[in-house]
């Protein structure tokens, strides 16, 4: 805990001071920044890079968020009764 403590400034963000703690001098990777080959993102639904053999390969449309889903995840998603009012879901899975 001693890097914590000597590399936190009480006057920055935490986001700051994890930056620094983790010496990321471009900031944290986001697809505003960095480019999509570059990343190694998990799913956004199980949270995992390989799921039954595949990679994630569908992107939300969002052009701020391009999180990457695997289709399987996705089609469970799309099928699982939701009892919430605030999940709405639009999916277009083609196969």
């Amino acid at each position: 805990m001693a890097l914590l403590s000597e590399n936190r400034d009480i006057a920055k963000l935490p986001r700051e001071n994890l930056q620094v703690i983790l010496e990321l001098a471009d900031g944290f990777p986001s697809p505003i920044n960095v480019s999509k080959e570059d990343m190694n993102i998990e799913c956004g639904i199980c949270y995992s890079y390989r799921y039954d053999g595949q990679v994630p390969d569908q992107l939300c449309s969002h052009a701020k968020c391009q999180q990457p889903f695997h289709k399987v995840c996705l089609y469970e998603v799309k099928n699982t009764p939701c009892s919430s009012p605030f999940v709405t879901l639009s999916l277009s899975l083609s196969g």
